[in-house]
């Protein structure tokens, strides 16, 4: 996203000829016409500004011109994607503002600033009007960057339970920012429009409108001009910087490195021989799991008890309901009947796709799930699985293969009290499979394993003790 915007931003530069060439059509008119109050030339637009840059009054104007401006964008910013995420989250809320957003979109600015400078004082309509219009269009493209979140990592970042700063920093806001940058974008002109057109009509003292207004008036072509071309300068200037600062904000959200995660050691496992044999004698009860889509019908009264401390394969055809089980025991899927009793509360899982933040490394997508791992345990897993030395490249370099090995590996450190594993092996090679599935029974001794997959072979290399077999 932030590429394609870039490439866009390289290919829409004002090439230098172009704007010369503009230049000397804009002198030579000048001159044929040959009257200044009409058309004035490009040199005495330039002479005028440089005598008016030396002026207390100039500053003054400028001054206060953007300071209300920048008021009302960051009003409406603040604002926008507050309100956005409200709306987001709440069905009644986003029914609640859409009329008033249709509302501001339809209206013209003229009819707003007149309407506004009823109710309030000309030293604020500026601020007021720019606020109007940059509300909606903030609000319009936070919101829709919240509705595009890629559904496969929020439910991940659910399923391990992510911190949410974490989830904040690394899922949402990586997504969103793009969103909220074009926004910006239209925002920015859209406000200094919009507000230098509420200081004509509304003529507060010692603005930037106030001057274009007595320049209209006076017939000073050469100052309403300079005041033009000065707007024109601010606002191209004051896009560039902000643009500037939120790309500068997606480049630290998306860090490629190494990245800081710190947080408090979870509570160990307890692998002692007398927690191991309770937890062999206890089960997972499964009764009567139904479910269906639509008139397709993929569990039908399933029932099973799962073995707590031990490996659970469970098989069969594809479209037969596998991964519907998971999810349903994993808590993403509500059954359309049936219950599951004793499911332990922390859970993590291998999904079928890697579900994996592209554009961080292999250690900080581990760590996300485990802040108070040590990096130098993560980086030993790492290695123990062939990663080693790749371990700080973002993993959208890596191998489909590569991307498995560290999704593998996010689950195992991830303090969890039952592993989902949905075709963990598929990919790899034969001694890559072995060394996987020992790393596996390793990191996994004595939590209750739950692995969906089509080859028998996955059967012996995790030492499963039963297989349900779906039809």
């Amino acid at each position: 996203m932030i590429s394609t915007i870039s490439s866009k931003k390289k290919h829409s530069k004002i090439k230098l000829w172009a704007a010369a060439a503009w230049l000397l059509i804009w002198q030579a008119a000048s001159m044929c016409i040959g009257q200044e109050i009409l058309l004035v030339s490009p040199v005495s637009v330039i002479l005028r500004l440089f005598e008016l840059i030396r002026t207390i009054e100039f500053w003054q104007s400028l001054a206060v011109s953007f300071v209300k401006i920048l008021t009302g964008f960051l009003l409406g910013t603040l604002s926008g994607v507050t309100a956005a995420g409200l709306a987001a989250r709440f069905r009644r809320v986003d029914e609640f503002l859409e009329p008033f957003v249709q509302t501001i979109k339809a209206v013209p600015v003229a009819s707003f600033i007149i309407l506004v400078l009823i109710w309030i004082s000309p030293e604020d309509l500026s601020v007021i009007i720019s606020f109007l219009m940059v509300f909606p269009v903030i609000y319009t493209n936070v919101k829709d960057g919240i509705h595009s979140l890629d559904r496969n990592l929020t439910e991940m970042a659910r399923v391990f339970r992510i911190p949410a700063i974490l989830r904040i920093r690394y899922i949402y806001l990586s997504q969103i920012l793009p969103f909220f940058r074009a926004g910006c974008s239209l925002a920015l002109g859209l406000c200094w429009k919009s507000g230098i057109a509420a200081e004509v009509i509304g003529l507060p003292e010692h603005t930037i409108g106030e001057n274009l207004y007595n320049a209209k008036i006076y017939l000073n072509t050469p100052d309403l001009f300079a005041w033009t071309l000065v707007i024109v300068v601010i606002s191209v200037l004051f896009e560039k910087v902000f643009l500037r600062l939120i790309d500068c904000a997606v480049k630290n959200v998306e860090k490629m490195g190494r990245v800081c995660i710190s947080g408090e050691n979870r509570r160990q496992r307890n692998s002692g021989k007398t927690e191991k044999a309770e937890q062999q004698e206890e089960t997972i009860r499964i009764r009567g799991l139904s479910k269906s889509y639509g008139s397709e019908k993929v569990l039908d009264a399933f029932s099973a008890d799962i073995p707590k401390g031990k490996t659970t394969c469970v098989m069969g055809p594809s479209g037969c309901g596998k991964t519907t089980l998971l999810r349903i025991l994993m808590g993403l899927e509500r059954p359309d009947g049936g219950s599951v009793e004793d499911m332990p509360d922390r859970i993590s899982a291998v999904f079928q796709e890697d579900r994996l933040c592209g554009r961080l490394t292999a250690v900080t997508n581990i760590r996300l799930v485990c802040p108070g791992r040590p990096e130098r345990e993560v980086r030993k897993g790492l290695d123990y699985l062939g990663l080693g030395g790749q371990e700080d490249q973002p993993v959208q370099e890596y191998s489909g293969g590569m991307r498995q090995r560290t999704a593998i590996l996010r689950a195992l450190y991830a303090d969890s009290e039952i592993l989902f594993l949905d075709e963990p092996l598929k990919g790899l090679d034969k001694d890559m499979r072995r060394r996987t599935a020992d790393f596996i029974l390793e990191m996994a001794a004595g939590r209750t394993v739950i692995c969906v997959t089509h080859d028998q072979g996955d059967v012996s290399l995790l030492d499963a003790v039963q297989v349900i077999r779906l039809v």
